[in-house]
């Protein structure tokens, strides 16, 4: 009797795992929706970022430096970055025009603290496909992920 109790312990583990990783399919933790990148020298804006982005289903990686990012995106593919302006090693443009160069599939959106059209046009001029000022709503940021993906992925099927 231990080991068929053992048994039927041994099952209800098995289901219940099955369970929860249906359950983070259905509202959308697995990361099915893309996967995001997120540059920001502020560890706080990191944390807060990647908990929303991951709640609604994107899968997240964070870099606090230019350098740290342009590693990452040699070694994984992202479907889009989120770029802070001001970066301790890098101009946050500076990042956005080699990553133009380097993943030119990639959606990229600078995010700044010191919004100016001087600042909003180089982002323009150098391959951003979409420019947020912080303070960000989360509901924003969903939105013009969500709506660049839309643009990226009728591209690709044209």
């Amino acid at each position: 009797t231990i080991s068929v109790f053992t048994e039927h312990k041994k099952e209800a583990k098995v289901a219940y795992a099955v369970w929860i990783l249906n359950r983070m399919l259905e509202v959308g933790q697995m990361g099915e929706r893309g996967s995001i990148l997120v540059v920001d020298a502020d560890e706080i804006i990191l944390r807060a970022f990647s908990r929303v982005l991951k709640r609604s289903g994107y899968s997240t990686d964070t870099a606090k430096t230019g350098e740290e990012a342009l590693t990452k995106l040699e070694k994984s593919n992202y479907d889009v970055a989120l770029i802070d302006n001001r970066l301790s090693d890098v101009n946050g443009i500076d990042l956005l025009t080699k990553m133009s160069k380097s993943t030119p599939h990639l959606v990229k959106i600078i995010i700044t603290g010191d919004p100016n059209s001087r600042c909003r046009r180089y982002a323009e001029e150098n391959g951003a496909d979409a420019y947020l000022k912080k303070p960000i709503k989360p509901e924003d940021l969903l939105r013009v992920i969500a709506e660049e993906l839309k643009i990226k992925n009728t591209r690709r099927e044209h």
